[in-house]
């Protein structure tokens, strides 16, 4: 029987003689001596010291024919030791021949024996060198003819086990059968019984995927598990447990090994250096462990990102390693460079509204009722795990601080929090204070508004009992274009129907959503568009005309995927499932194709002179001392400002007097009010005598 045989079947037995890790080790040095033995015995080693002979004689006693020593290992192998289940899991892994195993255990063995090892160089005419030769290993294992040995060493350095990085070929200054070889580091620590403790060893993740998870992917990860070697994507937002699902392969297909990280944005970073070291390492560590790499940090780098993951998938292309790629999103041209089947493709959305409510309710219990969790489910968009960890975030800091703030509000405060890292950088929470019922409107702006949060409200009913869903062939979402000059309250009538509805209101941040490079910005947009509609969540597009804006002739390239973009918008708008709401300050700008799929259109006109009084008295708080003879209405009168723009006088106003410790008066406001018109490049009213409108007016 061969030793590749004998290693399989003594493994496979599993029980019989208590032999220690130890002995396998001693048997590995035993085979590499007596390999050595025997071509030493077949050369003659001219001008070798005397104790050099003598020793290698002392070492020689006790080693047995290769037949003998095979039995001594079939009954070590039987034990069932750690060793040697490792060599035979590589064995079965890389499925090696006899001579492969052979020349494995060789290089391994000799590792132990420098006497050995310094005999053989010089046995081959070159004490001097580091590693010995190809060749040597060769014809040491497999005889002298010319041709054979010419076919085996081209083999050998062809062979797996340098692909793997199991094997080196460090002496680059030789040709052929001349070059050295050696075992790694890694693998002869491995094969020795060391333990390894690499930072990129994750091993299985502690917290298994969300329920809804396991229960959804339960199909397809088995289909995905059956295609060997592993290659999937795994696309969703930050926090939708990919890592968990990960995990949970690792759980089934490498329960013992688990995984092993490689971080692509620690490469962006350090300009690429180290990369392709960490890439050979994390190969060899896969190899000899079984573990699945999962690859992350790839959405965090754009200019060099598929450069990366192509030197990733060129280096681990054709090899028994399990590939795990984590990724936000992901288009069919992406994953033919991943090189992942369409169908290994696993999307990981946000969960519902209902699905957020449960995870919720697990963790506080009865500590708020049913209609704080649901707000609190319809407000933040967030996984399950960072609801667990806001959760226990909220609990935590409410026993600290007892019963002095409630606790809906502690937890309100640690959901916001988390909120924060539900879109990555795409989308931020809009917090808003205001309801509808605060705001100061013109009465047909304020009906449009009742009218959007009526139908946002019952639209669900208008689809599934009143029939619309068959009649529609696109969905039912809401969305409302805000239009009208700047400080008019376009984002605050926003964040005021997200709070009577309550959701969150997340606002798409425009300078990351937009890239340079091609089929990004779609990908971008996708993005926000899917967690909106799955997470229940409204979404602001402020400023929209720079990305709603009108296309434009054909003229450059440039322009084509410019306008691509926007009839990407335009897809994605008439589908939308959800509340989105866009506000700009140029209507004229926005695209005659949106404008026909905006289902409600509100114009926030420049406020009158009555409105402005109002506005005047909300925005200053109750707690400011204000003298009597304040006039409001002369200030509305005299500075024809917006609400936006009354707010900054307001405070810069109570600034002043603060600072002059007295009490508000008409002096700082109209000082503020004309600070505020030269900010704005107008020429500030000159002062007039008016009717007094005492401050009982408020």
């Amino acid at each position: 029987m061969g030793l590749c045989g004998v290693i399989r079947a003594g493994v496979t037995a599993g029980v019989g003689l208590d032999v220690s890790q130890h002995d396998f080790r001693l048997y590995v040095r035993r085979f590499a001596r007596r390999v050595a033995a025997q071509w030493l015995d077949a050369v003659e080693i001219a001008g070798q010291p005397c104790s050099v002979a003598e020793a290698l004689e002392h070492h020689a006693n006790g080693i047995g024919t290769a037949s003998e020593e095979l039995e001594r290992l079939e009954d070590c192998m039987q034990a069932g030791d750690q060793v040697a289940q490792r060599w035979h899991d590589l064995i079965e892994r890389l499925r090696l021949d006899e001579y492969e195993v052979a020349v494995l255990a060789y290089l391994v063995g000799l590792a132990d024996e420098p006497l050995f090892a310094r005999t053989l160089r010089a046995s081959w005419g070159d004490p001097g060198r580091e590693s010995l030769p190809v060749g040597l290993i060769v014809e040491s294992l497999c005889g002298t003819s010319a041709r054979q040995t010419t076919w085996t060493v081209t083999e050998l350095q062809r062979s797996i086990l340098v692909r793997c990085g199991l094997l080196t070929q460090p002496d680059d200054r030789y040709f052929h059968g001349e070059v050295g070889i050696g075992v790694s580091h890694l693998a002869l620590h491995w094969l020795s019984g060391a333990q390894f403790t690499e930072p990129c060893h994750l091993g299985i993740p502690a917290v298994p995927p969300p329920e809804r998870l396991r229960r959804a992917l339960a199909p397809r990860l088995r289909e995905v598990m059956a295609r060997s070697p592993l290659r999937v994507a795994i696309a969703g937002p930050r926090g939708s447990g990919r890592m968990a699902v990960a995990g949970q392969l690792a759980r089934v297909l490498a329960p013992e090994a688990g995984l092993l990280q490689l971080r692509l944005d620690r490469f962006a970073r350090m300009a690429k250096m180290g990369l392709n070291d960490d890439i050979e390492r994390t190969k060899t560590l896969a190899i000899l462990t079984g573990a699945l790499v999962v690859v992350t940090g790839g959405d965090d780098i754009v200019e060099a990102r598929w450069t990366l993951q192509e030197r990733v998938v060129d280096a681990l292309s054709d090899l028994p390693i399990g590939l795990i790629w984590i990724v936000e999103t992901s288009d069919f041209g992406e994953l033919e460079i991943l090189e992942v089947p369409p169908e290994n493709l696993i999307r990981l959305g946000t969960p519902s509204k209902k699905e957020r409510f449960e995870v919720w309710h697990g963790e506080f219990g009865e500590r708020l009722d049913a209609a704080a969790l649901t707000r609190l489910a319809g407000g933040f968009l967030l996984s399950e795990g960072q609801i667990v960890a806001a959760a226990r975030e909220a609990v935590a800091q409410a026993t600290r601080k007892g019963s002095a703030e409630k606790f809906e509000d502690v937890a309100t405060l640690a959901a916001r929090r988390h909120a924060t890292t539900g879109l990555g950088n795409l989308a931020r929470p809009e917090t808003g204070l205001a309801g509808l019922e605060q705001l100061v409107l013109e009465p047909e702006t304020r009906t449009m508004l009742d009218e959007l949060v009526a139908y946002a409200r019952h639209r669900d009913v208008l689809a599934a009992q009143w029939g619309f869903a068959a009649t529609f062939s696109y969905g039912l979402g809401v969305t409302a274009l805000f239009t009208g000059p700047p400080g008019t309250g376009k984002t605050l009538a926003a964040t005021a129907i997200a709070r009577e509805l309550e959701q969150e209101l997340y606002r798409v941040d425009l300078s990351q959503l937009v890239s340079k490079y091609i089929g990004e910005t779609e990908k971008h947009l996708g993005a926000v568009f899917d967690a909106a509609e799955q997470g229940g969540i409204v979404l602001l597009f402020d400023e929209a005309d720079s990305l709603f804006g009108r296309r434009t002739e054909v003229k450059t390239s440039v322009d084509r995927y410019a306008n691509l973009e926007v009839n990407y918008l335009l897809q994605r708008i008439e589908s939308f499932d959800g509340v989105v709401i866009l506000t700009t300050n140029f209507e004229a700008s926005i695209d005659d194709a949106f404008a026909r799929r905006i289902r409600f259109r509100v114009a926030f006109d420049a406020p009158d002179v009555e409105s402005r009084r109002r506005l005047w008295l909300a925005l200053l708080p109750s707690q400011v001392p204000v003298e009597a003879n304040v006039d409001f209405r002369r200030l509305a009168e005299q500075f024809e400002l917006s609400g936006g723009h009354i707010k900054e006088v307001v405070l810069r106003a109570a600034s002043l007097a603060m600072q002059a410790q007295e009490t508000l008066s008409q002096a700082h406001l109209e000082r503020s009010a004309a600070a505020e018109y030269r900010k704005l490049g107008k020429l500030a009213p000159t002062k007039t005598s008016t009717t007094s409108h005492p401050m009982s007016n408020r």
